[in-house]
C-alpha cells in the first residue's frame, strides 16, 4: 500500500513534526500542503512511501 507522507518546515529550523500527517490519496495530500503553505511554512515536504500491512 501506497502512502503519502507531508510535513511543513522553516528555514534554518529544519521540519516540524507536529505537522506531520500520512494520506492514502495524492489530492489530499496535496490539499494538506495548500494548508501549510498558508499558515506561513517555508517549504512542504511530500515524500510516498509503501507500507506493508
Amino acid at each position: 500500500m501506497k502512502v503519502y507522507v507531508v510535513i511543513g518546515g522553516y528555514d534554518y529550523e529544519r521540519e516540524v513534526f507536529d505537522s506531520l500527517k500520512m494520506f492514502m490519496s495524492e489530492s489530499s495530500a496535496l490539499d494538506y500542503k495548500i494548508k501549510l503553505i498558508e499558515e506561513k511554512f517555508d517549504y512542504v515536504l511530500i515524500e510516498v512511501r509503501e507500507v506493508n500491512v
